[in-house]
């Protein structure tokens, strides 16, 4: 008998609890098997038709604002504006408008977000430094990300330590026994990324020197010309570093899907203190977490219910998936529910993480 959502939804919940509340090691290749069921189970309830979901004919859309939380042409735009396309077929009559709105790392956007009313059909993409930023009490952030309704979640990716070809490193030992200031490069200040490499430099003594600012085809080209020595990122990635020779890959946050990346040893089997599993644990949450959008707190019940639908149907959708495919944007569907769950268990967490990402923010 296959499985139903519900089933599925009810195991997710304890897998994500399990991993992010507890805190726990070797939870994340459980993890990630189930929410590959919850990808498969969305499509045997929504069909892989493409065709458009039942909806509330009692909730009217008539624009929907799908709101981009980055810069024009990295890869939460490319995800943002592919979801909006598809989920436009999903809602019939309704316009959805995607829109950059990445002023601050997109916190302003998401605070305006928190204030919508209940009937505003509007919804945001946003990057999952903001959840770390809250975790570390960022007086700018004056509203909670657990509050907000969560639509659903579009990818994750495992989280890859990659170094320059040219570098002298060929393990994760080889570049912990480096002398200090071996150059990582980052996205912008204050992003997931950003901060996830702090965490990673301070848990494992790694004594880098982090610099932020570049986009992902400007880290790899760092790699290249040998301007880098490093950098945390994404499969991708990775991927890309692997196959043109830039880049080894010598440690992984989470479980890898290309057969290239397959035998990159594991974070969870190298960390071994307490700060190093937590980091190692928070990160593979978080890797877990990618690409989300939510609606405002405020949001109508019953649009909210609507919205998911269509999130869930536009994801399963056969073109979309295979669009994805070709542009290299990894798709893993997790429930706006499910997400939400994920994400308070994320910021619930062990108060010993907070201190850890504290000390990342006011390093820099």
């Amino acid at each position: 008998m296959k499985p139903s959502i519900y089933d599925v939804s009810n195991q997710i919940s304890e897998k994500s609890a399990a991993l992010c509340s507890n805190l726990k090691k070797n939870t994340a290749a459980a993890y990630h098997a189930t929410r590959k069921t919850v990808a498969i189970a969305a499509i045997i309830s929504f069909g892989a038709t493409g065709a458009v979901v039942a909806q509330d004919d009692t909730v009217e859309i008539n624009t929907l604002n799908y709101w981009i939380g980055a810069g024009v042409g990295g890869g939460y735009d490319r995800y943002g504006r592919l979801l909006a396309e598809f989920m436009e077929r999903q809602l019939g009559d309704a316009n959805v408008i995607p829109e950059i709105r990445s002023a601050v790392g997109g916190l302003d956007a998401l605070r305006e977000l928190s204030e919508l009313d209940a009937d505003d059909a509007t919804v945001m993409l946003f990057n999952t430094g903001l959840i770390l930023d809250e975790m570390a009490g960022n007086e700018d952030i004056d509203f909670n990300l657990a509050d907000f309704n969560w639509i659903g979640k579009a990818s994750s990716e495992a989280r890859f330590v990659i170094v320059s070809a040219d570098s002298g490193f060929e393990t994760f030992q080889d570049l912990r026994d480096a002398e200090a200031g071996v150059i990582f490069t980052t996205g912008s200040f204050g992003n997931s990324g950003h901060i996830q490499t702090g965490l990673l430099n301070n848990a494992f003594d790694l004594e880098l020197k982090i610099v932020p600012g570049f986009r992902g085809s400007e880290s790899l080209a760092a790699l290249l010309k040998g301007e880098s020595q490093g950098e945390l990122m994404s499969e991708g990635s990775a991927i890309r570093a692997v196959e043109a020779g830039s880049g080894i890959p010598i440690l992984v946050f989470g479980d890898p899907v290309s057969p290239l990346l397959q035998d990159t040893p594991k974070a969870t089997d190298i960390a071994q203190t307490g700060d190093e599993i937590l980091a190692t644990d928070l990160i593979t949450a978080l890797s877990a977490l990618g690409r989300i959008t939510v609606a405002s707190p405020h949001m109508d019940p019953a649009l909210v219910a609507k919205l998911r639908a269509a999130y869930a149907a536009a994801i399963a959708d056969p073109e979309l998936l295979e669009r994805a495919a070709q542009q290299g944007m990894p798709i893993d569907y997790l429930s706006g529910e499910e997400a939400g769950q994920l994400a308070r268990d994320i910021l619930n967490g062990d108060p010993r993480i907070r201190e850890l990402v504290v000390e990342v923010i006011e390093q820099n």
